[in-house]
């Protein structure tokens, strides 16, 4: 049977469903706050049930006592002057890493359809394909250096940040994925001059 509680911010009730008590009270502060986030669209926020902040991030909610019919009060955080300067530096070098990934997803493009097109040819040689295998690895390793780039950025608890630190790793690593799985296709193509050891 599900349960629910009450979120209520700025004047408004925001109910969240969960499938059992059981559900409810193992569900960690910071998850309940990733649920927030997504109900009402609000980033940055604190919660405080019975008068008390719930500031133990990893703390489950039974912690806290709270119970089906509960209701937990959100407010937004107050960011310091020094908070909004280094997250709009965060952002500014996640959007400079963006531009990377936006000038390297055309490169991968245009390699595959080259590689496509060379791999219809009747009759391949070996220097079209070291041309292919040299593309590959310099789309690789342009695309490794963007991902530990972002594996060097602390996020914390910037929730707009974090969002789109992931937003970013996701769409490198997709065009690394691509660009292996094209790269493969150029190893095992057969050549009328394949040099021999």
């Amino acid at each position: 049977m599900s349960v629910s509680i009450d979120i209520r911010y700025d004047g408004k009730q925001f109910p969240l469903e969960f499938e059992n008590k059981q559900q409810l009270e193992s569900t960690t502060v910071r998850e309940l706050k990733e649920l927030c986030e997504k109900v009402t669209g609000v980033h940055d926020l604190k919660l405080s049930a019975f008068g008390v902040l719930m500031k133990h991030e990893d703390g489950p909610l039974k912690q806290y006592h709270i119970r089906p019919g509960c209701f937990i009060v959100m407010k937004k955080l107050k960011k310091t002057q020094q908070q909004t300067e280094e997250e709009s530096k965060l952002i500014q070098h996640l959007d400079d890493i963006q531009k990377k990934i936006e000038t390297l997803t055309p490169q991968v493009r245009h390699y595959e359809k080259s590689v496509h097109a060379y791999h219809q040819l009747p009759e391949k040689t070996y220097k079209e394909k070291k041309k292919h295998i040299y593309m590959g690895a310099y789309l690789s390793e342009q695309l490794m250096h963007v991902l530990f780039d972002l594996d060097g950025i602390l996020c914390g608890q910037r929730v707009h940040a974090r969002e789109l630190r992931k937003e970013r790793v996701k769409e490198a690593q997709q065009l690394l994925d691509k660009v292996d799985e094209i790269k493969s296709i150029v190893k095992h193509i057969q050549v009328i001059d394949e040099p021999t050891e």
